[in-house]
């Protein structure tokens, strides 16, 4: 049989509360599997002894502590360190899986979700072309094609994908990523996105599996959260208000009352939908700039 484990960084403050919340949703939908929660050496989450009790926690150091989204990255070399199971699930720590993976079992090196939103400057071709054929350039990989879709705006884009699920086949694909961040980091547009443009260069190494919105739904750009989801991406406990249809399964996980104390615009929620299906991700549009004019 083949076996999987997950994996997600801990931490203080919101990301304790989102570790917690995802252990106890990965420990009731996959009750067989391994967890793995990484704890930066310098951070004390207040949940710790309940990740303990869920799982094994890692302490290890930050790579780039300048660069926080990278700690995930660091927890998926540390996990494939002692890791005997055959895959590791790499998740961020805002998801919830509601539901058994196994994706894994078709026995692809790697499964991953296209980005959600291709009109933003690594996935314009007129824009980035170039500069992603510099930075694979630097790191001896092949320059990407267009060869995929975005998932909430279905544009071309190249092999640009959302790190929030990182399904992988237990090796060294954690430690050649972090690598692979510390060389170019962070001189490059927008570096906040490195961990993604490494990995979509890596991704062209492997047999990639191509996983559709179930393992990773984008729940901060729906209005709503359909019933078939395995791996929900929510961002903020306020956008959770959108998946009511699960709130049982939040109550379970003891979630539900926190979520109920958090505030969420409905009109805010139909205002971000409609201006990633029509205006650039990363550069702000005129009628974006009107519209916190107003609130302001």
């Amino acid at each position: 049989m083949t076996s999987l484990a997950f994996v997600f960084a801990a931490g203080e403050g919101t990301y304790d509360e989102q570790g917690l919340y995802l252990a106890r949703s990965i420990a009731r939908t996959n009750p067989d599997a391994e967890i793995y929660a990484f704890v930066p050496e310098a951070e004390s989450p207040a949940h710790e002894d309940d990740l303990r009790d869920l799982g094994t926690v890692i302490q290890g150091k930050q790579t780039i502590p300048d660069y926080g989204i990278s700690t995930k990255i660091d927890a998926l070399a540390a996990a494939e360190e002692i890791a005997d199971e055959n895959y590791l699930l790499l998740l961020d720590t805002d998801t919830l899986v509601l539901d058994e993976v196994t994706a894994h079992e078709s026995g692809a090196d790697l499964y991953l979700k296209p980005v959600d939103v291709g009109q933003q400057f690594w996935g314009r071709k007129s824009q980035s072309e170039a500069t992603w054929r510099a930075l694979a350039g630097d790191l001896a990989l092949p320059a990407p094609k267009w060869s995929h879709e975005s998932t909430f705006d279905h544009r071309s884009i190249p092999p640009y994908w959302n790190a929030g699920f990182v399904l992988t086949r237990t090796g060294d694909f954690g430690r050649r990523w972090m690598e692979a961040v510390d060389t170019i980091y962070p001189d490059i547009p927008y570096e906040w996105h490195t961990d993604q443009v490494t990995l979509g260069l890596l991704s062209q190494e492997c047999d990639v599996e191509t996983l559709d919105n179930r393992y990773n739904y984008p729940l901060h750009l729906r209005l709503r959260a359909p019933a078939d989801l395995v791996v929900l991406h929510y961002h903020a406990f306020a956008n959770l208000h959108k998946a009511s249809r699960y709130e049982k399964f939040m109550r379970d996980i003891d979630l539900w009352e926190l979520v109920q104390e958090t505030d969420y615009s409905y009109i805010s929620g139909v205002w971000r939908y409609a201006k990633r299906k029509t205006l650039p991700l990363n550069e702000e549009h005129m009628l974006e700039r009107l519209y916190n004019w107003i609130l302001n």
